[in-house]
């Protein structure tokens, strides 16, 4: 094995030994370095003076960019970044991985330039959740800006809810290909309809998917996979199917949620943000919260611990932005009225009952009954 190495990358024995020597140091904005090593060559050589033993980081750079301009491509050809992460484990190690996505989406910008400006076909494409572009914003540089020039937002909340929402289309697809792999015979007509019933209970099947989801295309994803995992013989995605696995379709909910909190909390934080709702009424005050967060600190270490780095509102603020809660409330004149972030609400009416997403209702085991003891029925938005 070490000699095929060896004879690909053009290194001598001890190879292993050689490439070790090659990586560079970093010092003070330059790079160590020494002359004379050459793993492999791909045409064209780099071509820097190391006589010093350093190197500005700016010079490897622009020599860099000087070798990219000589490429010559017949067909487009396109690089997709994704999976642009960011977990809290400590203060460092958080600030030094929010600066290296900084620094990933500012190269992303100048490549593309670089490409353009000499009619290169290659287009590199980078995603980024949106909670990790909100921690960006402290890092000192205009990274909204950059996002807010180059790149198209994905909002599935602007079609309007009905049986056609583009992200029920995404559904019919997924089903549509599934009969195509197992051989059967494409359904005709609407094949949603096949598989779900046309009114779950007393509400139509787009109020069920879609009011129980973070409107998110694998939200509808997970919710069929989990009626999968508990329920592999049914044939259909039955009213039966769909209560019977909420449990299971809120657990992986919340592995997604998970993510995007641990951007901005640590591991043992997000469990006591997860008692702070197990078995609880989904429908909450600010008061009701905070009387929450007060009893779970006398016994958890961890809350006492959370809570010195975020207060309550902020706490509040942050899980309304994941969409793990939102507003619900009741207007004599309007009925009952909601605001969420995915659909388009900006902010958490802190003066204004909140709620748990529907889809963590299962994974939570809320009590499902409203303050004096009315049943949970649909709502109206409001801006």
């Amino acid at each position: 094995m070490t000699e095929r190495l060896s004879n690909l990358m053009g290194v001598t024995s001890p190879w292993y030994k050689t490439v070790l020597d090659f990586f560079p140091k970093l010092k003070s904005g330059s790079v160590e370095a020494k002359a004379g090593i050459q793993i492999a060559e791909i045409g064209v050589k780099l071509d820097l003076d190391v006589s010093s033993g350093e190197l500005q980081i700016q010079q490897i750079s622009s020599k860099a960019l000087e070798l990219i301009t000589r490429f010559r491509l017949n067909a487009p050809t396109y690089i997709m970044v994704d999976e642009l992460e960011v977990f809290y484990i400590n203060d460092q190690q958080y600030q030094r991985d929010l600066w290296m996505v900084r620094d990933l989406v500012f190269s992303v910008r100048e490549l593309n330039r670089k490409f353009n400006q000499y009619a290169i076909p290659i287009y590199i494409v980078a995603a980024i959740r949106s909670e990790i572009l909100y921690a960006l914003r402290g890092t000192g540089q205009e990274i909204e800006r950059v996002v807010e020039d180059n790149a198209e937002k994905l909002n599935w909340s602007a079609s309007p809810k009905n049986i056609h929402h583009p992200l029920l289309n995404i559904v019919r697809k997924y089903l549509t290909f599934s009969e195509m792999k197992a051989g059967l015979p494409i359904s005709a007509g609407d094949i949603l309809f096949r598989y779900f019933p046309n009114k779950p209970g007393d509400r139509s099947i787009d109020t069920v998917l879609l009011d129980n989801s973070f409107f998110r295309p694998r939200d509808l994803v997970a919710r069929m996979m989990a009626a999968r995992e508990v329920f592999p013989n049914e044939r259909s995605f039955s009213n039966n199917v769909l209560e019977r696995t909420s449990g299971e379709y809120g657990r992986l909910i919340w592995i997604e949620v998970v993510y995007e909190l641990s951007a901005t909390y640590r591991y043992e934080e997000i469990e006591a943000i997860e008692a702070l709702f197990l078995a609880k009424s989904p429908f909450f005050s600010k008061n009701d919260f905070g009387s929450r967060v007060d009893a779970l600190m006398r016994s958890s270490s961890i809350t006492r611990q959370l809570l010195t780095r975020h207060t309550v509102d902020e706490l509040l603020k942050n899980l309304f932005r994941l969409g793990v809660i939102g507003n619900e409330w009741t207007e004599r004149s309007s009925g009952r009225l909601n605001r969420w972030v995915f659909r388009g609400d900006q902010q958490l009416l802190l003066d204004r009952q909140m709620v748990l997403n529907r889809a963590l209702w299962g994974k939570f085991a809320v009590r499902r009954r409203r303050p004096g003891g009315s049943s949970s029925r649909s709502t109206k938005r409001t801006s």
